[in-house]
């Protein structure tokens, strides 16, 4: 019983620290979204290509006029 506690235990730490990492990826994507980078930097291009999978799906769901 104890192996399964201990396995959930290490699956929600990674999840968390995933989370948290991918959280401050689209801090940075929002942070680079007010400046005009270079698209062509790599790091730029990383957070774009972290970023927006997720974004494209929620971009559909709300609605875009204001």
């Amino acid at each position: 019983m104890f192996v399964i506690g201990y396995f959930l235990n290490a699956l929600a730490t990674v999840l968390d620290y995933g989370l948290g990492f991918y959280m401050w990826v689209v801090i940075a994507h929002a942070v680079l979204s007010w400046v005009s980078p270079d698209p062509y930097n790599p790091i730029v291009r990383f957070i774009h290509n972290m970023t927006e999978p997720v974004l494209c799906r929620v971009r559909r769901w709300l609605p875009f006029g204001f």
